[in-house]
């Protein structure tokens, strides 16, 4: 389900004939402002609004969001050492645009199912492609493949 899906069928959504927020409220008509959970603040709910909703909603999503921003970071690191990591970046992507989708929703019962969900995809996005290892990995199968060289080369040249 998309962003304008889960607004529409929004509290939201549904007063926007009624003078109900629309896109502008939140993400502003020229700087537009990313989803994020900066956005979940009393400066934008509190206008209609008690923030307290909001607040439950932003907690069922920080630490969701602190784990999809340490993974770019990891998934970054892992680039820089050569490793490929499309099919890690594709799936963060997906799982992040997913996760944002969610902050439009305002139905706390299901982000926080989504969020769980999302945080075992998270999980597994983790464990994937040596991430939970460190640099170290790449550093011995390297130093492991030049070993294997050099004792290929010594044995060809001996025989």
């Amino acid at each position: 389900m998309g962003v304008n899906k889960f607004y529409m069928n929004s509290a939201h959504g549904k007063a926007v004939g009624a003078g109900g927020p629309t896109c502008v409220t939140c993400h502003g008509s020229h700087g537009i402002q990313r989803a994020s959970l900066d956005l979940i603040s009393k400066k934008y709910c509190s206008t209609c609004h008690t923030f307290e909703k909001a607040r439950m909603i932003r907690s069922a999503m920080l630490k969701r969001d602190t784990m999809l921003m340490a993974i770019e970071k990891k998934i970054q690191i892992l680039k820089l050492q050569g490793v490929d990591t499309d099919q890690l970046e594709k799936r963060l992507f997906a799982l992040r645009n997913r996760f944002h989708a969610m902050f439009h929703s305002l139905d706390i019962k299901m982000i926080i199912l989504e969020s769980d969900h999302i945080q075992a995809e998270l999980e597994k996005a983790r464990g994937a492609g040596g991430m939970g290892t460190g640099p170290m990995t790449g550093t011995v199968a390297i130093g492991g493949a030049l070993i294997a060289a050099l004792l290929f080369y010594l044995i060809k040249k001996n025989i």
